[in-house]
């Protein structure tokens, strides 16, 4: 790891192995989300930063903030006339709370 933005989240059993990981996308890299969430998550990386998604699929360790800041401009981006989420943004905004917890649980 190179510095504290940089987390584990290391993945779950049987997510080691050639076509199957890539499968597998996000949903047994981070454990914490609901497959609904990791679906999202999915989708949100492979459409905003398909190279951060491919090292989420093959790395170890990823970068945390990184996620965070894409996962916020996806939620920026999805409020309406009142500054207010829209529906998916505030699907969004959950997964955004539900990975925020799981980093600052894992923070040495």
């Amino acid at each position: 790891m190179t510095g504290q933005s940089e987390h584990a989240y290391n993945s779950g059993p049987g997510a080691h192995g050639g076509s199957q990981r890539k499968q597998a996308s996000v949903v047994s890299r981070f454990s914490f989300l609901s497959t609904a969430q990791a679906d999202l998550l999915n989708e949100i990386l492979a459409r905003r930063s398909s190279t951060l998604l491919e090292r989420v699929r093959q790395a170890n360790s990823v970068d945390a903030e990184e996620i965070m800041s894409v996962i916020s401009n996806e939620v920026t981006e999805n409020l309406d006339d009142k500054w207010e989420p829209t529906d998916y943004g505030q699907a969004v905004s959950a997964l955004l709370a539900q990975f925020n917890s799981a980093r600052v649980n894992e923070w040495p």
